[in-house]
C-alpha cells in the first residue's frame, strides 16, 4: 500500500514539475510590444498585430496568479474578436501601459483628424503649386501629424489636380 502510494506521490510529482516547466518557458518565450498606435503579441507560434483602433475593449482575465504579479487579459476587438494574453510577468505595469498608450492613440487621432481638416482647408486656399504643398504636405509627415497612409492620400490628391 505505501509502495502504491510513494509511485502515485512521483507521478504526480513529475506531472507538477513538467507543467511548471511548461509554463515558465510560455511565460519567458512570449513577446509584448506595445507601440503608440498597436499591440504586437509573439510567441514561437503565434504573432498578432492590433491596432488600438481597432480595439473595443480591455479588461481583466481572472488568474490565480495575479498576487505574485502574472495575469492575463482580454482584448476584444471592432469586429467581435476576443484575444486572451495569458500568464503576462509584471500584469498591473503591462496593463497600464497598455491602457494609456491606447488613451494617448486615441487623443493624437482626434488632434491629428482636426489637424488634417485645418491643413486641408488651408492647402485649398494657396495658389495650385503642387511643389509647395507636396512640401508642406511631406513636413506633416515627418512632425507626426499626419500617417503614411493619409500622407499617400493627400499626396494622389495634390498630383491628380489639372
Amino acid at each position: 500500500m505505501e509502495t502504491g502510494f510513494l509511485g502515485l506521490f512521483y507521478c504526480f510529482t513529475v506531472i507538477l514539475f513538467i507543467l511548471s516547466i511548461i509554463f515558465f518557458i510560455d511565460c519567458l518565450t512570449k513577446t509584448y510590444i506595445i507601440t503608440n498606435e498597436r499591440i504586437i503579441f509573439k510567441t514561437p507560434f503565434k504573432n498578432y498585430e492590433l491596432n488600438f483602433d481597432k480595439i473595443e475593449s480591455i479588461s481583466n482575465e481572472p488568474n490565480i496568479l495575479q498576487p505574485i504579479g502574472i495575469g492575463s487579459l482580454l482584448v476584444k476587438g471592432l469586429d467581435g474578436t476576443i484575444i486572451k494574453f495569458k500568464n503576462i510577468p509584471k500584469f498591473l505595469e503591462f496593463r497600464n501601459t497598455l491602457l494609456e498608450s491606447k488613451e494617448n492613440f486615441t487623443k493624437i487621432k482626434d488632434s491629428n483628424s482636426n489637424t488634417i481638416k485645418n491643413n486641408n482647408q488651408s492647402i485649398e486656399n494657396k495658389p495650385n503649386n503642387k511643389l509647395s504643398e507636396l512640401k508642406e504636405l511631406k513636413e506633416l509627415l515627418d512632425s507626426g501629424a499626419l500617417t503614411q497612409e493619409e500622407f499617400n492620400i493627400e499626396k494622389q490628391k495634390i498630383l491628380s489636380k489639372n
